[in-house]
């Protein structure tokens, strides 16, 4: 039997999708719908249901957006340092 979807276990679960979360290797993992639902013991139609009506996709699409440019950033720093030394 599934568990009620609390707001405070639905703004885990969003974020556990948005951002994902490191896994032992210090790697991020960005969990399915399908998945996080498993884990929280929650009904995946219940999540679709709020994914949707609040667009989480196009927030994790946002995060991993801001991630690729702070990581273009970081490499074009250690590249213009590499060049003046």
């Amino acid at each position: 039997m599934t568990v009620k979807l609390t707001e405070g276990l639905k703004v885990e679960i969003k974020q556990q999708f948005i951002e994902g979360y490191l896994d032992e290797n210090s790697k991020r993992v960005f969990p399915f719908i399908e998945q996080l639902a498993e884990t929280h013991n929650v009904a995946r139609a219940t999540l679709y249901r709020h994914s949707t009506k609040e667009d989480w996709q196009a927030q994790k699409n946002k995060f991993h957006t801001r991630i690729e440019v702070k990581t273009t950033e970081k490499k074009l720093m250690n590249l213009q340092k590499h060049l003046q030394d």
